[in-house]
């Protein structure tokens, strides 16, 4: 027999995606939160004005490649049927600047695809969410505060496992192997046994895994 206590498997450190000031904080010590619950909220209408920005170049740039398409195709026909009756309607050096604008249009559209999907996730991640079931072990910013990109903002326990630490006397140390089960009770629950497995020994401390 032994006393000890039991553990959560892990402490999660939740950092912000996105820096700004702060506009809300949601949560406070000792609440248990679940996967995609939001804790803090970062300049959110910033960011969203930003995702529209971004939606409203794309159109802009979509909307310039369709059109210089549409010219060099069009100048492209032009130019073959000029070859066809060995009349030059259109140069060469004309075709080279269509097409070069072509190109580009193409590219800058491209480009702004992308603006577009950072400005979205930026936006999405101006709300700061747990990555996993758990319970509140710190609460590290406060509303109107600062943050960069990193910062963390809290600590979330892992009580989806826990582990039970317990020590015994070097005597009894020998009697125990990995895996063997163990069962124990705790104050909270009077009465009650649970169960548990070893996984792993060291020369001062044992820890195990309750079953279930």
């Amino acid at each position: 027999e032994a006393a000890g206590s039991i553990e959560a498997s892990e402490e999660i450190s939740v950092p912000a995606a996105v820096a700004g000031i702060i506009d809300a904080v949601t949560f406070k010590e000792g609440d248990r939160v679940g996967p995609d619950t939001v804790l803090v909220e970062i300049e959110v209408e910033k960011y969203r004005l930003g995702e529209e920005r971004a939606k409203a170049e794309l159109d802009r740039a979509e909307a310039q490649a369709a059109l210089s398409e549409t010219l060099y195709t069009n100048r492209l026909k032009l130019h073959e049927e000029g070859k066809k009756q060995s009349k030059e309607w259109v140069t060469e050096e004309q075709m080279a600047t269509w097409r070069a604008d072509q190109l580009k249009a193409k590219a800058e559209a491209g480009r702004a695809r992308v603006d577009l999907e950072l400005a979205r996730r930026d936006h999405r991640n101006a709300r700061v969410r747990s990555p996993l079931a758990g319970l509140i072990n710190g609460k590290l910013v406060s509303k109107g505060e600062f943050v960069k990109a990193e910062t963390i903002v809290a600590r979330i326990l892992n009580v989806s496992t826990l582990h039970v630490r317990f020590s015994v006397p070097e005597l009894e140390a020998s009697r125990l192997v990995h895996g063997q089960e163990v069962s124990f009770g705790v104050r909270s629950a009077p009465g009650k046994t649970f169960r548990a497995r070893l996984f792993y020994m060291s020369s001062a401390e044992v820890y195990g895994a309750p079953d279930g």
